[in-house]
């Protein structure tokens, strides 16, 4: 699929994809966002709503903290069900959640950790032009 200049194809050459990022998941991801592109992972992650927001008031008020929902809410929802899918079936991401599920962490928690770093993923494939490599000893391009 070739959107403006940029080759965002769900197996770029034969090489493969993202495990829980279909055509359509790509095709909301690339619709929402301007510039996937300008964007570093951690402003990317607050553009969509996916990164933490503390809530507190000098000492006497903390709450728990919680996702920001800044941004479009379809592709947070769109991001959700990937991370639904490739915690299952991702490889790449088998230790991560098994990690955060060791360390007692919420269902609903692990699953947006799973989206950010999908939506991660997703951005380096976009930004580097290069196919994503699912081994967990690759080095992350940057």
């Amino acid at each position: 699929m070739d959107i403006v200049g940029i080759d965002i194809s769900v197996e770029p050459r034969g090489s493969p994809d993202i495990t829980g990022f279909g055509e359509i998941s790509a095709t909301v991801l690339l619709a929402e966002l301007p510039n996937i592109a300008d964007f570093t992972p951690k402003a990317l992650a607050a553009f969509t709503g996916l990164s933490p927001q503390e809530h507190s008031s000098g000492t006497s008020v903390r709450r728990p903290s919680k996702t920001s929902r800044m941004g479009s809410e379809r592709l947070r929802s769109t991001l959700y069900m990937c991370a639904l899918s490739a915690k299952r079936s991702n490889k790449a991401l088998a230790a991560f959640v098994a990690r955060m599920t060791a360390t007692g962490k919420p269902p609903k928690v692990i699953l947006i950790a799973v989206a950010r770093k999908l939506l991660v993923y997703a951005h380096a494939v976009i930004r580097t032009q290069k196919a994503f490599d699912p081994s967990p000893n690759a080095p992350f391009p940057t």
